[in-house]
């Protein structure tokens, strides 16, 4: 009678894995704009964005506002004469990035990270997730201490 082998699927063994990597970006800047509706107006922002040369990441787009980051400082009046309009901007942030080659199948991540930091009274101004990546916008002042805490926490220090 032949031997069968026993197999495990993908999944199981991605599950185990969990969170495999903790990265971060230290300096980063979370920028909102209002929106008013009108069809062109995002790929406008977006293309003047373009070409002021910011890399812009963890786009959000809501009813009435755009939300993103860019690395490194763009303070409000440099925002607002690229954009040609009112912006919000919250300076010295950081962003954590939680990795893991199966995101999508691990199930708690964030509630997990999330409730990690608001105990240690770390706030969280902004989430975004990916196939393979959390990304949490926190203040750049407590980047080394979230990162050492949540590295504890999904057993990676």
């Amino acid at each position: 009678m032949p031997r069968q082998l026993a197999q495990s699927r993908p999944e199981e063994i991605e599950n185990e894995r969990g969170i495999t990597e903790i990265d971060s970006v230290a300096k980063v800047t979370q920028v909102s704009v209002p929106l008013t509706g009108k069809a062109e107006e995002l790929t406008e922002l977006l293309r003047k964005l373009e070409a002021a040369r910011q890399r812009v990441s963890l786009v959000k787009i809501h009813s009435g506002a755009l939300n993103f980051v860019v690395e490194g400082d763009l303070d409000a009046a440099r925002a607002q004469r690229i954009l040609g309009r009112p912006v919000k901007v919250r300076s010295n942030c950081a962003t954590v990035n939680l990795r893991s080659p199966a995101m999508r199948m691990l199930h708690g991540i964030m509630a997990n990270a999330v409730r990690t930091l608001y105990a240690k009274n770390i706030a969280v101004h902004a989430t975004s997730d990916a196939y393979d990546r959390l990304s949490l916008v926190i203040d750049g002042k407590h980047l080394k201490s979230a990162t050492t805490m949540l590295k504890r926490q999904f057993d990676l220090d």
